[in-house]
């Protein structure tokens, strides 16, 4: 309801999160039966007739469920490009097995609905490739792995991430690259491992292991950066609170009857057509359904009550009372939340 609520300090932690790839491949249509989860690099290719994709899986369980994400960053090492212009990230639509996905399957005995890999192609962040290589890639995913509210999407935490080439090839270090021999002589650097294991390299490795701040390693990583909110300082975080931005320590959820996720707190039970604000309209609707009963135009499914808070099966005093405690939001600070238009009991009646 709208009564004057004592608002907390509002809490806020910044974090950092990083997570290392735990599945990586690359599906080739040359090779379609092919699977090279176990390269210590992975092929992305553009090259007519000639494609090859790179496939990217992070476990996100690390990140707490009240987080909010306000950025991700996807970075790995390409050390060599032979005429790749940029990349297009895509989260992928499908799970897969790095050990047994190929072109024309992402796991065994099981295909892929579009061959190299069921992606969503109206969704997609593109990289320019600069160079000169070796070189990190760092590209902001934030739009592909959390919503608006800074929420995981739940397709790239199922998922993960397909990476297209415009054109030519290019090769980057996977995460079986530090077990691999080849890490012992390779020009990359080695990350997470122990800095002895970069001398020689022709790289410079003592400049590249953090670029702006972002953390670097030799194998693909995904860099969160993520805030603990309680907007409201009644001590729940906003990822969980029912009211994020109105202070409801308790949490009631009463209205309507066995709750719908939003707190009474700051619910608008009373915006009946769902714009906002509850207002002339709304009590015009309000007074119409005014004394609707069990005797007198009862409530029903295929009839429903404009009003009937309690889902008792009238509109009387005790829901004039909630509409008049709702009447008036809509001004700035007080503004109602989305809702839906629909029966509000849900067929309770």
């Amino acid at each position: 309801m709208t009564l004057l609520q004592l608002v907390g300090a509002p809490l806020v932690s910044a974090e950092l999160l990083i997570l290392e790839v735990d599945r990586d491949t690359y599906v080739d249509s040359i090779s379609p039966n092919g699977n090279f989860g176990g390269r210590w690099n992975f092929l992305i290719s553009g090259m007519t007739g000639k494609s090859a994709h790179g496939l990217l899986h992070f476990d996100t369980t690390p990140l707490p469920n009240e987080a909010t994400i306000q950025s991700a960053l996807v970075t790995f090492l390409v050390h060599g490009n032979n005429s790749t212009g940029a990349y297009s990230i895509h989260p992928l639509l499908r799970a897969w097995d790095e050990g047994s996905a190929t072109w024309i399957t992402s796991a065994t005995g099981i295909a892929w609905t579009q061959p190299g890999g069921d992606y969503d192609q109206d969704t997609s962040v593109t990289l320019a490739l600069a160079g000169p290589y070796p070189d990190w890639v760092i590209s902001d995913v934030t739009s592909l792995v959390c919503d608006e509210a800074g929420r995981l999407k739940d397709d790239t935490v199922d998922n993960g991430l397909l990476i297209r080439a415009n054109a030519g090839y290019t090769k980057s270090l996977s995460s079986e690259f530090s077990s691999n021999a080849n890490a012992a002589t390779c020009h990359s650097c080695h990350g997470s491992l122990p800095p002895e294991r970069d001398a020689g390299k022709s790289f410079d490795c003592t400049i590249c292991h953090s670029r702006d701040d972002i953390p670097l390693a030799g194998e693909p990583a995904l860099v969160i950066q993520y805030q603990i909110i309680d907007s409201d300082g009644d001590g729940v975080l906003d990822g969980v609170d029912n009211c994020p931005a109105v202070f409801n320590a308790d949490q009631e959820d009463s209205y309507p009857p066995g709750g719908n996720g939003m707190g009474d707190a700051c619910d608008c039970e009373s915006d009946f057509d769902c714009d906002g604000a509850v207002d002339g309209t709304d009590a015009f609707s309000f007074k119409t359904h005014y004394g609707r009963s069990f005797i007198i135009h009862p409530c029903a499914d295929i009839d429903p009550c404009q009003g009937d808070f309690s889902c008792d099966g009238d509109v009387d005093g005790m829901d004039a009372f909630l509409f008049k405690s709702d009447f008036g939001r809509g001004a700035a600070g007080s503004r109602c939340p989305a809702c839906g238009i629909g029966d509000w009991c849900g067929g309770a009646y």
